[in-house]
């Protein structure tokens, strides 16, 4: 608390978001030092739960031990690829679906999951030699029990078979499981275990202590993951060695999985819906004006952003703009635009508040999405609101839908010559520009879709359009809240056209006023997607979304 309060109380002046970072990045270092000498190692494991976490010994500075070598440092790739990016269908049209999306039916009481051997495979045992690329494993505890990835809709004690099989690949000096979903096992730099991630990075990397047929996991931080006897929902910090036995795994080989197939299944195509089966929603932006944009090539990526907009099955798209140029490009476009909406005074720009209000107010639908001026889209952004509004309505039971949906975006490189949108292909050559494209990083989020029940349940000051700091207060304040707040990374293209100055925005009086406002109203701890509750995926065994729980059960 000590450290936090004097980064966060300090004068912004002139130091950008990424200084600010490393700052924060370095004082959570000290921290973790200091609390490992003075109390034992930290290692506050607690998202995806199901099995539990605990720290071993104090990591050596050659890192864990992996069978009795150290593991040679790696580094991090330049940015991980989208997963929507990555599991691209081939260029057959998308198939569409009138059926209805499947909600949840609620968390079934946690139990443990019944036996792998009881199904048709059974799991032969491993040691370290045989662990090899490409295998397909059982993960098991000593108390009998299977980590497993289930969605929210199932419950640990419906996990079925493919939901315990984990594959094995070999990077950064250790061991990744990717699951049937095709993402990985992770901890993150808080220890907190997860299975959102669908790129191998150190974070997705754990080090395995063989003794025998006996292995404990041992994270990139140096912490051992357990499985609590008692069976509660929590991944808590606890001190035992790589030898006690609530750290013990036994690795057992699949016989009958040599393949994604044999394992889990084909992997269908994306199921999309229908026009008509979309919520109503308003999209709305505002872009810098046309006439401040410095080179022509940024001015044809606007009118292009326009173009891909007007392509969404949205109940309405709105440009919010004084601009005359700004306003004439959009409407050959077929947008809507508006030019009666509060500016603030001092900065001569409109506040996220303003928007928003001015949006619900002409807009009549109940969920409205703000979008920056510079992200394309395509329809999966409608259908993931679609899905998580269904899921929220039914989750809450009858009472106002209060639910927001943000994500990660995709930055590109557009180069020179401008994508050609027809009303066939703009949709493809959007998911082909993906493919080229990297996630970026968790804290910057560039959409926010909200019920207009929830935005009439929070307070927002005036933020001002374009500044930083909104995007983390306004996300960590409803995650923190308990609102229904929900991480749609992996099932929404939003693709970001590069401009050459990705956080020049970051340097103006407009960012300072924004984070001086948010740190005088409870500043924007916990305000990254991954900081979201819920996360939504593709099922591939469906081609439906589905939706997970950081918090849930592994075990």
């Amino acid at each position: 608390k000590q450290w936090r309060s004097s980064l966060m109380l300090q004068p912004w002046g002139a130091l950008s978001h990424t200084r600010h970072t490393q700052t924060y990045q370095q004082n959570r270092r000290i921290l973790r030092r200091s609390s490992a000498s003075a109390h034992g190692p930290v290692f506050p494991l607690g998202a995806h739960d199901a099995a539990q976490a605990t720290i071993g010994s104090t990591p050596s500075e050659t890192g864990p031990v992996l069978n009795g070598t150290a593991p040679a440092k790696s580094v991090l790739p330049l940015g991980p690829k989208h997963p929507l990016a990555q599991g691209m269908q081939n260029n057959s049209p998308p198939q569409t679906s009138s059926a209805p999306m499947a909600a949840p039916t609620g968390p079934h009481a946690p139990q443990p999951a019944p036996d792998l051997a009881a199904t048709p495979s059974t799991a032969v045992l491993v040691s370290p030699v045989d662990l090899v690329e490409g295998l397909f494993v059982t993960i098991q505890a000593a108390d009998g029990r299977f980590i497993s990835a289930v969605d929210h809709d199932a419950g640990q004690a419906a996990a079925q078979r493919h939901e315990k099989i984990w594959r094995v690949s070999k990077a950064y000096g250790g061991y990744q499981f990717q699951c049937h979903s095709r993402a990985y096992l992770s901890a993150d730099e808080q220890g907190y275990l997860s299975i959102d991630r669908m790129h191998a990075r150190r974070y997705e990397t754990f080090t395995l202590r063989f003794r025998g047929q006996k292995a404990a996991m041992c994270s990139h931080h140096g912490k051992y993951v357990i499985a609590d006897e008692s069976a509660t929902r929590k991944l808590t910090a606890q001190s035992a060695s790589d030898a006690a036995p609530v750290a013990q795994f036994r690795f057992g080989r699949v016989m009958d999985c040599s393949s994604v197939e044999t394992c889990w299944r084909s992997q269908v195509p994306v199921k999309h819906l229908n026009d008509s089966d979309i919520l109503p929603v308003l999209l709305f932006g505002s872009p810098k004006d046309l006439d401040k944009l410095t080179t022509s090539q940024l001015q044809e990526n606007q009118a292009k952003v326009f173009e891909c907009w007007a392509h969404l099955p949205t109940a309405a798209t709105i440009v919010f703009t004084k601009d005359s140029k700004t306003s004439q490009v959009a409407q050959s476009r077929r947008l809507d635009v508006d030019r009666t909406f509060y500016v603030h005074p001092e900065f001569g720009q409109p506040t996220y508040k303003a928007l928003f209000d001015r949006a619900f107010e002409i807009g009549g639908t109940e969920v409205v999405v703000y979008t920056n001026g510079d992200i394309l889209y395509t329809r999966n952004l409608l259908e993931t609101i679609t899905f998580v509004h269904k899921v929220a309505q039914q989750m809450q039971k009858g009472k106002e839908c209060k639910f927001m949906v943000v994500g990660q975006r995709i930055n590109y490189e557009l180069g020179n010559e401008a994508p050609t949108f027809t009303s066939v292909n703009w949709e493809q050559t959007v998911y082909e520009m993906a493919k080229q494209g990297t996630l970026f990083q968790a804290n910057a989020i560039d959409y926010f879709a909200i019920s207009r029940a929830l935005w009439r349940a929070v307070s927002v000051p005036d933020f001002i359009v374009g500044g930083t700091a909104f995007d983390n207060w306004f996300t960590g304040r409803l995650a923190e809240k308990g609102y229904f707040v929900v991480d749609g990374t992996a099932t929404i293209t939003a693709l970001h056209l590069n401009h050459g100055h990705i956080k020049g925005s970051h340097k103006e009086p407009k960012s300072q006023h924004n984070t001086e406002l948010a740190l005088r109203n409870g500043g924007w701890g916990k305000g990254a997607v991954t900081n979201c509750a819920w996360f939504t995926m593709r099922d591939h065994h469906t081609g439906q979304l589905s939706l997970w729980d950081r918090q849930g059960r592994l075990l």
